[in-house]
């Protein structure tokens, strides 16, 4: 958007930026977390020997509680899916975090792309 000169307002687009990050993220987070849990282990068959799974599951001493970390990600493990509770948080630190990025990554461009004063010719 500009105004009557061609020029770009500030602030509409880094907003738009921002939004495109932070609903980035929170797709990318709900999508990836069911696949990111049975990489660690946690499966269709049961929790898969030598991984970081079975780290997880030692760390409760052999009782593992309905409820637990351990338990949900089972459970995500087995069925694929992170149910509603889970897609709820995942999809809310996936904003977060896109949120986050996209405030760092335009950070990072006002750096780089500040024009160099005219050194003075005297």
């Amino acid at each position: 958007m500009g105004d009557e000169n061609g020029e770009k307002k500030k602030g509409v687009d880094g907003w738009k930026t921002k939004a495109i990050w932070a609903t980035g993220g929170a797709v990318g987070i709900t999508i990836a977390a069911p696949f990111v849990v049975g990489a660690i282990g946690f499966g269709a068959t049961g929790i898969t020997a030598g991984s970081w799974a079975t780290t997880i599951m030692a760390s409760y001493g052999g009782a593992v509680t309905k409820g637990s970390v351990c338990a949900i990600l089972q459970s995500v493990g087995a069925t694929g899916t992170l149910g509603t509770t889970g897609t709820i948080g995942s999809a809310l630190l996936g904003t977060g975090v896109g949120g986050v990025a996209g405030v760092a990554g335009e950070k990072l461009l006002s750096m780089f792309s500040k024009e160099k004063p005219e050194k003075s010719k005297l």
